[in-house]
């Protein structure tokens, strides 16, 4: 999910971030895409540029929803010709994608318009027309695509990853946008990711492994606990040559070229010439907090943004429960 330490994770496993590294320091056994894969990014910005990110899916038009599931279909293409280039050349697939950028719009409209009838059928890309999704797959993307990968899920205390999130969705879109917020200030799409997940392995037929599917990384260990990203390499097959741990910050003419959206979401990364350890949520108070965000984006803001991290936290503590200690 945004904020979560996400290009932080890339950028130690060398698989692509925010900034344009050295040939040198990627991956050599995976094919570069900057930012490591956001596939359905594209989808997430038009919905934003066609200013549908406030609206109910129902109260979209014939229009709106015909170019968005075109666009959903042209990101999973994309998708599947990256699997395929990767397993022409002998590479290992490892991609990044944020959950909230695959759930079905019928979903998100139910979840962030929950007093509202819904009438759209559930979106999902394909075009077979045997596509089949189960309950806890709530993304645009059938049953059998999503079985295919073996998950890493990256989860982060709200009370860091959703003020954060706010402070960006400020930036970007200088207005409220209430699904922008609720859609990516939870860790709902994570935990059904997971549901789906440990319910499909519980099942398959794997050969005999010390790694328990799915993976759930915390932030704070991948800051604080090295190894950590060692054993992620050890599991995934990368390079381990390519780990990394210090790099250099992005000069200013870089950050002058990139795009804003691109600026705003990875200032952090971009800035940085490490990792920072007072990234964590050690000892972390929500009612201190609390305080500091109704001070810092006033008492309604601050009030609604306290009762999305606290209606997150159960979530948020299963999957921390779930994640990998090394």
């Amino acid at each position: 999910m945004p904020r979560s330490a996400s290009n932080l994770l890339t950028r130690m496993l060398s698989i692509g971030v925010v900034s344009d590294d050295a040939s040198e320091n990627q991956q050599p056994n995976v094919i570069p895409r900057f930012g490591g894969g956001y596939f359905f990014m594209p989808a997430n910005l038009k919905a934003s540029e066609m200013h549908l990110h406030n609206k109910h899916i129902d109260d979209w038009t014939s229009e709106d929803k015909a170019i968005m599931q075109e666009i959903y279909q042209e990101c999973f293409v994309d998708f599947q010709k990256h699997i395929k280039q990767s397993e022409t050349e002998g590479k290992i697939v490892l991609v990044k994608e944020h959950a909230s950028f695959l759930v079905d719009n019928t979903v998100l409209s139910k979840f962030v318009f929950p007093e509202r009838e819904l009438e759209e059928t559930a979106w999902t890309v394909g075009g077979s027309g045997v596509e089949t999704r189960s309950p806890n797959n709530l993304t645009v993307l059938p049953d059998g695509f999503l079985e295919s990968f073996f998950p890493i899920i990256l989860i982060r205390h709200p009370a860091l990853a959703f003020p954060s999130s706010l402070r960006v969705i400020s930036d970007l879109k200088g207005e409220k946008s209430k699904m922008g917020q609720r859609a990516i200030m939870t860790w709902k799409w994570s935990r059904a990711l997971y549901e789906f997940y440990w319910e499909h392995f519980s099942k398959a037929d794997l050969p005999a492994q010390d790694v328990t599917w799915p993976i759930v990384i915390d932030a704070d260990d991948i800051i604080n606990h090295p190894q950590t990203v060692v054993r992620l390499y050890e599991i995934t097959g990368l390079d381990k040559t390519k780990l990394r741990f210090e790099w250099e910050a992005a000069t200013e003419q870089e950050m002058t070229d990139k795009e804003r959206h691109i600026k705003v979401m990875g200032s952090s990364i971009l800035a940085s010439t490490g990792v920072m350890k007072d990234k964590v949520a050690d000892n972390l108070d929500i009612d201190v907090e609390a305080e500091k965000w109704r001070a810092e984006f006033g008492d309604d803001e601050g009030v609604e943004l306290e009762k999305l991290v606290r209606q997150a936290m159960p979530d948020y503590e299963f999957l921390k429960s779930k994640r990998m200690i090394v």
